[in-house]
């Protein structure tokens, strides 16, 4: 099956299940030219990840609740109006921190990661 492009609706559309089956079609059709249906086209694991943030000025937008991290960092507010947390960890072990513990941090701030082995938000610690 080729891929076509299924009408564009507009603010008040319904469409039917005709229409719908449009949008499957196609991304049964993308898949199969770029993959397995039901698999990522790469698995991706913080727990393997190679890569070293040491020395890094790595910033990130505030999302997610907890922080997923390895080794030593700091949590740097780029405005300098937030004091800077210290975050202490292991250079060999996963570790979570609590991103409601900072009171400056709110939802879509930028902020500054600064020395970890590698770190990202995640929604679950």
């Amino acid at each position: 099956m080729a891929y076509s492009t299924p009408d564009q609706w507009s603010h008040g559309d319904i469409p039917d299940a005709v229409a719908m089956n449009k949008y499957s079609d196609g991304l049964v059709a993308i898949n199969a030219d770029i993959g397995v249906i039901g698999e990522p086209s790469q698995l991706w694991s913080y727990e393997n990840f190679d890569a070293v943030f040491v020395d890094s000025d790595y910033y990130n937008t505030h999302r997610y609740r907890w922080l997923v991290y390895r080794g030593d960092g700091e949590i740097v507010d780029p405005s300098g109006a937030g004091a800077t947390e210290t975050v202490t960890g292991s250079g060999s072990s996963i570790l979570t921190f609590d991103l409601n513990e900072i009171s400056w941090l709110t939802q879509g701030k930028l902020y500054q990661l600064k020395d970890f082995v590698f770190c990202l938000e995640d929604d679950t610690p």
